[in-house]
């Protein structure tokens, strides 16, 4: 569900940025700041407080980076190896993050308003994926199979993203990379929670979520690097080599049959 509603709200924003970009980019900004200010209003009045008995900070012991809870971590012999899948997913596709929109630009020519379009058919593909088939997909195939399969959708979509020919070609292109990335975050994340001891799901996703959003700082980096430097194609082609390395691994799985996934 959150997944869908992530997709969901990537189909709306870029629509609704793309209008307002039109108008200036300065009442974009606003408009992403107001958005931003009601999810802050509602979270505050309306989300209940989770914890019903607070507990006695005494003892409380706070780390920024507890080294050895993440080292154990990643040599567990399922919750590892899936952390490290999600990383270079994450990864992969940050590295389009800044330079998608400026690929578009630049290179295809397209508006802002066509650009917002874009955004809004990834959303839909996301939304449709996530929150009507992943379900229908993992009863009948199986998580790692999905792992599988997605990594060659956002194989082909990444590797194929500057070599569109036109807007619609580019709308395909971007549509089954994210047919890709609908398929394999859920489905990782899904097995991750399966795979981690029941005490300790709460710190494994936590953790994962840090190497998610350091994924996120490095894969812009890299990407802006690439464009501006080597060329314009090498943002996509380094996320499509490493979708490559999580195909590969995906195959390992396949065959040691080591992951819960039911």
């Amino acid at each position: 569900r959150s997944g869908a509603a992530f997709g969901t709200g990537f189909i709306f924003g870029p629509l609704i940025g793309g209008i307002l970009a039109n108008f200036s980019y300065a009442i974009a900004g606003y408009g992403a700041a107001a958005f931003s200010l009601m999810a802050f209003t509602f979270a505050f009045i309306l989300l209940p407080e989770t914890i019903k008995e607070k507990k006695s900070l005494e003892n409380f012991q706070y780390k920024i980076i507890d080294l050895k809870y993440v080292q154990s971590t990643l040599r567990h012999p399922s919750v590892g190896i899936l952390i490290i899948l999600f990383f270079i997913i994450i990864f992969s596709m940050a590295n389009i993050f800044g330079t998608f929109s400026i690929l578009a630009y630049k290179v295809y020519h397209f508006t802002d308003q066509q650009i917002g379009y874009l955004f809004g058919i990834m959303g839909i593909v996301s939304t449709l994926i996530q929150g009507g088939f992943i379900r229908m997909l993992s009863e009948k195939f199986g998580d790692t199979k999905l792992i599988l399969w997605g990594s060659i959708f956002m194989m082909i979509g990444l590797g194929f993203m500057p070599y569109g020919w036109g807007f619609w070609s580019v709308a395909l292109i971007a549509s089954i990379m994210n047919v890709g990335t609908g398929i394999l975050q859920p489905t990782i994340l899904s097995m991750i929670s399966k795979n981690a001891p029941d005490k300790e799901q709460g710190g494994i996703l936590g953790l994962n979520q840090s190497f998610s959003a350091f994924a996120r700082v490095l894969g812009p980096l890299w990407g802006g690097f690439a464009f501006e430097l080597i060329g314009y194609q090498y943002p996509f082609i380094t996320g499509a080599a490493f979708t490559f390395i999580t195909f590969l691994i995906a195959i390992y799985l396949l065959n040691s049959n080591r992951l819960q996934t039911e």
